[in-house]
């Protein structure tokens, strides 16, 4: 759910840095000031709908957080994907260590 939730945020922050280049371009004085005016207001539209997008994951995130309150009681130890797929990989580490012939 967070990997989702960042990649939205990523995906704003690279819609602002383009609107922001676009911007800069048209401030050039050899540029007629309404040059790219219709590619803004796409841009716009298309950081409008990742916001919501966006709005969508919080409230899925919040949605899932209550049932898991309501079916599971809160666990502060319950391990993430992330966490679960970093402590198999100490475990296939640890066991390769062992397993290794002793010189």
């Amino acid at each position: 759910m967070r990997e989702a939730e960042a990649l939205s945020d990523e995906m704003l922050i690279a819609l602002s840095a383009l609107k922001g280049e676009m911007l800069k371009a048209r401030q050039n004085p050899e540029v007629e000031v309404h040059t790219g005016q219709q590619a803004l207001l796409h841009l716009t539209e298309a950081e409008q709908l990742v916001t919501r997008a966006g709005n969508q994951l919080f409230r899925t995130h919040d949605a899932l957080s209550k049932v898991v309150r309501e079916t599971a009681g809160v666990d502060e130890n319950i391990a993430t994907v992330r966490e679960r797929a970093g402590a198999g990989a100490q475990l296939s580490s640890a066991v390769a260590h062992w397993d290794a012939p002793n010189p």
